[in-house]
């Protein structure tokens, strides 16, 4: 994990060049004005990817500890432990220069079908866990996982959220009953591959980036297209947040909804949308230099979203807008994209 911080260092060696570009109203956008950009997206990601690493050892140790001994107050720790490691891996993984769709599959897959890993109320003998059929080992978890559908879910925080939330202590115990046993190696099992391909993306992650601030350095013009792309990757993320906001309707929807942590998941990454994006962020200047008007709306939106989300039990008509301003955003952003382009002419 040091290596990786190191890696991440990198990330903010200077850059000396100015190179430019002009929009329609005569304001002048620099090329380090995005690298100023660029480098504060990095050091709030150096930030949420070291909170992560954290994170996943201590809930690597908390389920270790509760496997060892299942108690309900080992239970409560890897309750707490996994609220803490996802939203650490949800603000880190916010922006980011590359998909990684098969990795944050392994990773954040939802949602899930509960009992395709194990057993629920109504089907108490369904799930993998429960087939002696199916192999309980990294292999055969990593195989299973979207077999034939995408809800089908045997990796990644979700998995563990479905056995850590929504089991008793005695379904994990020592005995020698056999189900139980599987149920204690695939728990196991999950968070360690969690781990390691959550590393494997931060590795990519750092790589691809390291390679845009190149770029960005590049006085042959690059500095309009890492801005376009920067812009591309905040609507993209916006929208994500807009499909993720749709799925919430209560406490018992959405994300998270075994933790009942999905309003919280909204909160927690419009926080740090804010800081890359809002009023006292470097793209911030970027937007007003672009057009002030649609600036000062992105700002009413953002602080509207943030105000609301900041409301531990909203009114239904609040949770309800909450997907509105997700959406008014992303238009916002597009028009920003809009004007870059027509600024380009």
């Amino acid at each position: 994990m040091k290596s990786l911080v190191l890696l991440w260092a990198i990330l903010l060696a200077a850059c000396d060049g100015q190179p430019e570009l002009r929009n329609n109203d005569g304001d002048t956008i620099y090329a380090n004005d995005v690298v100023q950009a660029f480098r504060q997206f990095q050091h709030a990601q150096i930030n949420q990817i070291d909170a992560c690493l954290m994170s996943l050892e201590q809930l690597q140790s908390s389920v270790d500890e509760f496997l060892s001994t299942p108690n309900s107050a080992n239970q409560e720790s890897a309750k707490r432990a996994w609220l803490q490691a996802h939203k650490a891996f949800l603000g880190s993984n916010l922006f980011s220069l590359v998909s990684q769709n098969q990795l944050i599959f392994q990773i954040d897959a939802w949602p899930i079908q509960e009992g395709f890993l194990d057993s629920i109320p109504d089907y108490p003998q369904s799930g993998i866990i429960n087939d002696l059929t199916v192999a309980i080992d990294t292999e055969s978890l990593q195989e299973q996982h979207g077999i034939t559908d995408s809800r089908e879910v045997s990796l990644g925080f979700h998995a563990l959220e479905f056995l850590i939330f929504s089991r008793t202590p005695e379904d994990f115990g020592l005995s020698g009953d056999n189900i139980k046993l599987r149920r204690r190696a695939a728990m196991k099992i999950i968070v360690d591959l969690l781990i390691s391909d959550t590393l494997l993306a931060f590795e990519e992650i750092g790589e691809v980036s390291e390679d845009f601030l190149s770029e960005l350095e590049d006085y042959g013009g690059k500095d309009l297209d890492g801005l376009r792309r920067l812009l591309g990757i905040l609507n993209t993320r916006m929208q994500l947040l807009y499909s993720e906001a749709n799925h919430y309707s209560d406490d018992k929807s959405g994300h998270s909804r075994m933790s009942q942590s999905s309003w919280a998941n909204l909160r927690d990454q419009i926080a740090v949308m804010n800081n890359l994006s809002g009023q006292k962020s470097e793209l911030r200047k970027i937007f007003e230099k672009l057009d002030q008007k649609t600036a000062n709306d992105y700002d009413l939106t953002l602080n509207e979203a943030r105000q609301i989300l900041s409301e531990k039990k909203p009114s239904a008509e609040k949770s309800t807008r909450i997907p509105l301003l997700f959406a008014a955003l992303g238009h916002q952003l597009g028009d920003l994209q809009i004007i870059l382009e027509n600024s380009a002419d």
